[in-house]
């Protein structure tokens, strides 16, 4: 079926349906536009201590995670940075969640759809159409409603069954039963949908941000539960104690990042406690990261060249080292600078 100019995503099962199209070899024109109807929100219901019309502290750190995830989300798909440094207050409050506690029950709820409608108008003019719809329709299988949670336990299932065997893995088996029982899943249409997950992260970083946004928020709210608490789906109970240990499945590890070389310092952060914080371009590579520079590591000769490269824009000879983390490169700090001899400044000339 050929695509419009414009597309709306009105609930998972059109979500899935696109994102098999957006996946098929068939064009979608380069000027999509992605549009969010009417789909599920985010919808946490518990049961156990403490939770009636309430929400115990022990929760607040999965309600404020899932904000973070989405946040973390936004200012990449808006600023290609990991890091949430680069929102404004204005940003913050555009995907800013609302929660709701029904009112005698354990349920908290919060609409995605004006979030995930936003999001979709940054991505619009830095994605191709096809990576687009993918990721808009990733974002509502992944984060909207009770199907994300449950594609998330498939997923690391799967995973962790490639990877190793354990309590965490029997834990997933008797998570994913459960639910498949409570809800009547087809086991082929699952499979399908797995594979179709597993195909979609490999179109952008954006895509596979949407899965790690939904394993962060998921995990946090697993390790909130106590041992006795259950999270209700449909017709299926999932206990907290399985949660935990189903959570416990293979997250992505990171690794180290060091590179040295020609650099122009593109921007200064005085909030980095102590010390300061400088955007790092290089200019023999694509790597671009923020780095930390701490007082008590350099000699004044080089915070002298670290400033004047600051006013300056002229480039220098810099080693940073850090570690890759979710696509972003993370605790990055200056390890050494100095300025460029003649011949390295002329070298530079002639490849411009």
């Amino acid at each position: 079926m050929a695509l419009g100019k414009s597309v709306t995503v009105t609930g998972e099962d059109r979500a899935w349906a696109l994102l098999k199209e957006a996946l098929s070899a068939e064009a979608v024109p380069a000027d999509l536009e992605v549009h969010i109807g009417d789909v599920d929100g985010i919808n946490i219901h518990v049961r156990g201590r403490d939770l009636d019309g309430t929400i115990p502290a022990r929760y607040l750190p999965a309600l404020l995670e899932y904000q973070e995830s989405i946040n973390r989300l936004y200012s990449f798909v808006k600023y290609k940075e990991y890091s949430v440094r680069r929102l404004t207050d204005e940003d913050k409050r555009a995907v800013e969640i609302v929660y709701r506690v029904d009112k005698g029950s354990s349920s908290f709820g919060a609409q995605i759809a004006p979030i995930l409608e936003k999001i979709g108008l940054e991505a619009a003019s830095k994605m191709t159409g096809q990576q687009l719809l993918i990721f808009m329709s990733l974002s509502v299988v992944l984060l909207a409603g009770y199907g994300g949670l449950r594609l998330w336990l498939n997923y690391k299932k799967d995973k962790l069954g490639a990877d190793q065997a354990g309590a965490a893995l029997k834990a997933l088996g008797e998570v994913a039963k459960t639910l498949a029982d409570g809800q009547k899943q087809d086991p082929e249409l699952e499979s399908q949908r797995l594979k179709l997950l597993k195909k979609a992260m490999k179109s952008s970083k954006a895509a596979k941000l949407v899965l790690e946004t939904a394993d962060s928020a998921n995990s946090r709210l697993a390790f909130s539960m106590d041992a006795n608490d259950k999270l209700v789906i449909g017709d299926a109970e999932l206990g907290g104690d399985d949660l935990k240990r189903a959570a416990t499945a293979p997250r992505e590890k990171s690794t180290l990042f060091d590179e040295s070389g020609p650099a122009v310092l593109t921007s200064v952060d005085n909030s980095a406690g102590d010390g300061y914080a400088v955007g790092v371009k290089f200019l023999n590579s694509p790597s671009a990261v923020v780095a930390k520079v701490e007082n008590d590591r350099l000699i004044d000769e080089e915070r002298r060249c670290v400033a004047d490269a600051v006013i300056s824009r002229n480039p220098i000879f810099i080693h940073v080292d850090g570690k890759w983390h979710r696509g972003a490169v993370v605790r990055a700090r200056i390890l050494s600078i100095r300025a460029l001899s003649e011949v390295e400044l002329k070298g530079l000339k002639k490849k411009a």
